[in-house]
C-alpha cells in the first residue's frame, strides 16, 4: 500500500484498509500505527472536499534535468505502476551429477525470463521502465541446483493501454519459457496504480511562472510515484521538478544544490500567488 496519508485526505483510504497489509514479520499496518500511538483516540477525520489544488514539489529522481541543463521539470503526468513476485519451481538436484538435459532449474529460466523482459521493454513505445530488483534463490549453495527462486518485476509507463498490452505479455512470456525448461510459474501482481495526468491549467501556470523567474524549463513525465499521483485523481494537481545529481534519490548521496532549490521554491511561490491573485 501506498500513498496512505493523501489516500486517507481524497477518501481512497481509510483506517480499515491498514488490517491486511503487512511487512515481512506478519505485522499489520494498523498494528504498526498502534504500537507508535497513532491511529488511536479523537483525531479530526482526512477526508477532505474543499481542496481547489495541489501543487507538490520534489527532486527529479532522474538525470533528465541534470542532462537537459534546465532549472525546472513541469510534471505532465505521473507514470503508472504493476509490481510482481514472480516464484518458480523447479527440481532441487546435485550440480555435478544432474545431466544439463535432465535438469528442472528455476535459477537457469529466471535468468532467461528477466533477460527477454528486459529486451521486450525496451522496444515500447516511449521507454517503458522494466525492474528486476530483488531474487532470492533456495536452497542457495553453490554446487546444489536451485529447487525454487522468487523474483520481483516492477513495470512503469505513463500510458495503461501500454503497462496492460505489456502485461499480457510478460504473462506469456513467463509461462512459455517455464514450460520450455520444466519449472512452474507462480504470478503475483501486488501492486496495480493507474498512471494519472496532472491538471493542464496549473500546468500552464507552472510554466509561465518559471519563465517569468528567469527559469529554464521543461515538461517531464515522473516516473516515480508522489502524492500528486493519489490527489490528481480527485482534485486539480501540479507538480514542479528541480535537479538531483545523478538521479541518486533515497540515499545519503542524494544531492540538490541550494541555488536549484532555491530556483523551485520561488517558482513554487509564483505559481502559489498566481492561483491566489
Amino acid at each position: 500500500m501506498t500513498y496512505w496519508g493523501s489516500g486517507n485526505i481524497t477518501g481512497a483510504f481509510s483506517l480499515s484498509d491498514a488490517e491486511k497489509p503487512s511487512d515481512g514479520s506478519g505485522v499489520s499496518l494498523k498494528e504498526a500505527m498502534l504500537q507508535k500511538s497513532f491511529g488511536s483516540g479523537r483525531y479530526t477525520p482526512p477526508f477532505r472536499t474543499d481542496i481547489k489544488a495541489f501543487l507538490e514539489i520534489h527532486i527529479e529522481q532522474g538525470q533528465t534535468l541534470e542532462r537537459s541543463g534546465k532549472d525546472i521539470g513541469v510534471v505532465t503526468g505521473i507514470a503508472g505502476q504493476r509490481r510482481y513476485n514472480i516464484t518458480l519451481f523447479g527440481e532441487c538436484n546435485h550440480a555435478g551429477t544432474t545431466s544439463m538435459k535432465w535438469r528442472k532449474d528455476p535459477l537457469a529460466a529466471g535468468s532467461r525470463i528477466i533477460h527477454e523482459l528486459v529486451l521486450l521493454a525496451e522496444k515500447q513505445p516511449e521507454e517503458l521502465r522494466l525492474t528486476c530488483g530483488k531474487m532470492t534463490v533456495e536452497p542457495n549453495v553453490p554446487n546444489v541446483i536451485p529447487g525454487r527462486i522468487q523474483f520481483s518485476i516492477d513495470i512503469r509507463h505513463q500510458e495503461e493501454t501500454v503497462l496492460s498490452a505489456f502485461h499480457q505479455k510478460l504473462v506469456s512470456l513467463i509461462e512459455r519459457i517455464s514450460h520450455e525448461k520444466g519449472v512452474r510459474p507462480v504470478i503475483d501482481e501486488y501492486m496495480r496504480i493507474e498512471p494519472v495526468p496532472m491538471d493542464q491549467t496549473l500546468t500552464r501556470a507552472a510554466v509561465e511562472a518559471a519563465v517569468e523567474q528567469g527559469a529554464s524549463c521543461e515538461e517531464i513525465v515522473s516516473g516515480a510515484g508522489h502524492d500528486a499521483q493519489m490527489m490528481g485523481r480527485t482534485f486539480p494537481a501540479c507538480m514542479l521538478f528541480v535537479p538531483s545529481r545523478g538521479g541518486v534519490s533515497h540515499s545519503p548521496l542524494e544531492f540538490t544544490s541550494a541555488h536549484q532549490l532555491d530556483i523551485g521554491v520561488r517558482t513554487l511561490a509564483n505559481v502559489l500567488y498566481k492561483l491566489a491573485y
